[in-house]
């Protein structure tokens, strides 16, 4: 009897858990009119050449001050991911640089982050307005396990990102699984064509379900790519 009490008790958590454990995600928060949205892709690639990957999540820095990028005292994480593609949705107006990323490692379920270098930073830069599309760019980044050669920027985000792995030398920071590295960027690609192809991908796939997100996307604006005025769109032009 007792067992017959235990099984049909097991039967009924099993079947009150199931219609939440097969939930479909929320859907997104709505679209704000007078805020904007910018897209990204990054794709990192190891130090030891084993391969590239691509960022999962990217931290975003508004500027409101000149010293702000490269020594802002807060990160906005971005919110939204989907293929390789990075997405801030709704964010307030004003000019954006990302100053690293988040990754998992080529070959490994491992973690790493990465953070960018000065001149990196400077190619992110753009400007949202409000109920703007902007596209940061396509980004192929070179990684380094030299953290002790990191610039003003790379020292001050790496110790924002990850403050442990900051005072860490490599084989401590591998043996306590604080995989961090340092970035240059050996492409950026901001093109019209690129920024086509992002948001055509975007609106297609990556929101196919979130209609009123889509909507918006597929019905940009035709303008130039929001890139902020006088910035680089290669590394050659790095100031």
């Amino acid at each position: 009897m007792k067992t017959a009490i235990k099984l049909g008790c097991g039967l009924f958590v099993l079947a009150a858990l199931t219609p939440f454990s097969s939930a479909k995600p929320l859907p997104l928060e709505a679209p704000d009119p007078g805020r904007g949205i910018i897209g990204i892709r990054v794709s990192v690639n190891s130090p030891a050449r084993m391969g590239s990957s691509s960022a999962d999540a990217i931290y975003f820095v508004r500027v409101t001050e000149d010293t702000d990028r490269f020594g802002a005292e807060s990160l906005i994480n971005s919110n939204y991911t989907k293929g390789h593609n990075v997405y801030l949705l709704n964010a307030k107006p004003g000019r954006y640089i990302a100053v690293g990323c988040e990754f998992t490692m080529a070959g490994s379920a491992e973690r790493g982050s990465t953070v960018f270098s000065k001149a990196a930073i400077l190619q992110t830069e753009v400007e949202v307005t409000p109920g703007s599309i902007v596209f940061m760019g396509d980004i192929d980044a070179q990684s380094s396990t030299k953290t002790k050669e990191a610039d003003e920027a790379e020292v001050h985000y790496l110790r924002m990102i990850d403050p442990t792995a900051a005072n860490q030398t490599f084989m401590a920071r591998a043996l306590t699984r604080h995989y961090v590295y340092t970035s240059t960027f050996t492409s950026i690609e901001r093109s019209k064509a690129a920024e086509t192809k992002f948001w055509n991908e975007a609106a297609e796939k990556h929101f196919k379900n979130e209609p009123a997100w889509a909507s918006r996307i597929a019905g940009r604006p035709a303008s130039p790519v929001g890139v902020a005025a006088g910035s680089p769109s290669s590394p050659s032009q790095a100031p």
